[in-house]
């Protein structure tokens, strides 16, 4: 059995963002996927890393453990690079009379990772752009140019991030073989690092899920893509509007009017009457053809809306929105389709049902903003 640590939920991708959820105790995310393979989601840091590692080595019989995730760059390689990590250093650790970075008990600096050659080999038959180098791990977002050359110089470091280095030491005094992927995301000496982050942050993690897929051969273990939909934790979902998926240019978003898994749901007669409306109003909006489906979900928690991002963007998406659920919440006229010609179910179709939870979720969503898109929760 391997195990594979991420920091952060938003690092993950397919093939890694399926399985089955593990229990424990220790306030850690973890899925086993087919080929017994187990994922981790430790939080950001070296404590949270290590304790991570410990928990894994100590609950499996592990034959590896491997990190994975987004780093800054200490050179001008192309954000996109994946990095086969040869060994970690901590630079933030700073022990009186010691030489820094050097590890008590291990009483070295280089922590090594395991089979780099073959890393960095599985990485450049699999087509990615591909080098080996040092990691350098702190509890540090590297914002300070002066500190950046520092390590750089100091380490000979190429990228830096916050868990690698503690994982590291501690398959060393578990003599647990452990390997590490990297995927440039930012670089440490750009005058607006965090916005290139942001910027990067969807490709990269794309780039880093399929490299570490090539590194460690677990094709055997995926045999089904996971639903989207599937990867959010649903017992933490508010009220809002979320970005759920990108196929090409469409782009679905999750209109979610109740919080799942109670007995507060939307009605079949709210959803059927918002289906009619809302639908009718968006398909004679001046964006109608970027509109592409709008629809309810089978959980009866909101709906789903299907745009064209290339003729509509997203922020265009959000207002067109807003403006028509305030649009419905107002409806004045006639139910759209309400006749035996027109509906499958036209009698449970009701303008006064419609109008109070389109009022509610206007009001909802009336401050949303492209930046609130995000889900907070995933798995």
């Amino acid at each position: 059995m391997r195990a594979v640590i991420f920091a952060m939920h938003k690092e993950i991708a397919p093939p890694f963002d399926g399985g089955t959820p593990v229990d424990n105790g220790a306030g850690l995310t973890l899925r086993r996927l087919p080929g017994d393979l187990i994922v981790c989601v430790c939080g950001v840091g070296k404590v949270n890393a290590a304790l991570a590692a410990q928990y894994l080595i100590d609950r499996f019989s592990l034959s590896g453990v491997w990190n994975a995730g987004v780093s800054g760059c200490f050179t001008d390689l192309p954000a996109g690079t994946a990095v086969a990590v040869t060994h970690c250093v901590q630079h933030d650790l700073d022990v009186f009379g010691d030489p820094p970075g050097l590890v008590p008990v291990l009483e070295r600096v280089e922590l090594p990772c395991a089979k780099a050659e073959e890393t960095l080999a599985r990485l450049s038959a699999a087509g990615f752009q591909a080098v080996p180098g040092v990691a350098a791990s702190g509890d540090w977002f590297g914002r300070d140019l002066d500190r950046a050359v520092r390590i750089r110089d100091e380490f000979g470091a190429l990228v830096c991030d916050m868990e690698a280095a503690a994982i590291a030491q501690v398959c060393l005094r578990n003599a647990v073989p452990f390997r590490c992927v990297r995927v440039v995301s930012d670089h440490l000496f750009h005058p607006s690092q965090y916005e290139e982050y942001q910027a990067n942050l969807p490709a990269a993690v794309a780039a880093l899920n399929r490299a570490l897929a090539a590194a460690m051969d677990i094709k055997e273990c995926i045999n089904m893509e996971r639903i989207a939909s599937f990867s959010i934790d649903h017992t933490r979902l508010q009220p809002g509007m979320y970005l759920s998926r990108r196929d090409g240019t469409v782009v679905t978003l999750d209109l979610r009017f109740r919080r799942p898994n109670t007995d507060d749901l939307l009605s079949n007669s709210a959803l059927h009457s918002l289906e009619h409306i809302v639908a009718t109003i968006l398909r004679n909006s001046p964006e109608k053809d970027a509109v592409v489906y709008f629809g309810p979900m089978g959980c009866q928690t909101g709906f789903y809306v299907l745009f064209d991002e290339a003729k509509l963007p997203l922020d265009g998406i959000v207002e067109l929105l807003k403006r028509a659920f305030n649009e419905a919440a107002a409806w004045d006229k006639e139910m759209p389709g309400q006749s035996p010609y027109e509906c499958g179910n036209y009698r449970n179709l009701d303008v006064a049902v419609c109008r109070k939870e389109c009022a509610y979720y206007a009001q909802v969503i009336k401050d949303w903003t492209v930046d609130k898109l995000e889900y907070e929760f995933r798995l």
